[in-house]
């Protein structure tokens, strides 16, 4: 795995793309589409996520000729994907959302 800078990516290989994103326990990530997602910050009260800050991410910007592997640096709280406007589906035992591979590097 090869470092790059001002890439819309942070690390490539021969197969993959790779986007690290510095999630934390108290973090919540919705894939909106294959070319956007979202990481909320919040806490986590009685089962509840409140959110205190958001960020916007988007992926149309990435090559296609490979793969793209989110690095995620911990488990988020849920990993959420729109199914469609108005349904949100839970996602966060799969490893593949949109043919996007998701790695968790601590998942506890």
């Amino acid at each position: 795995m090869k470092k790059v800078y001002f890439k819309p990516y942070d690390f490539v290989d021969s197969d993959y793309y790779y986007k690290v994103i510095k999630t934390t326990k108290n973090s919540m990530l919705t894939f909106n589409s294959e070319n956007f997602l979202v990481l909320k910050r919040g806490s986590i009260k009685n089962g509840n996520f409140k959110t205190r800050n958001k960020r916007a991410i988007e992926l149309s910007k990435m090559p296609d000729d490979k793969k793209l592997c989110l690095l995620l640096k911990y488990k988020p709280y849920k990993i959420y994907q729109y199914v469609n406007e108005s349904e949100l589906k839970d996602v966060s035992d799969q490893k593949e959302i949109f043919g996007i591979k998701i790695v968790i590097q601590n998942e506890t």
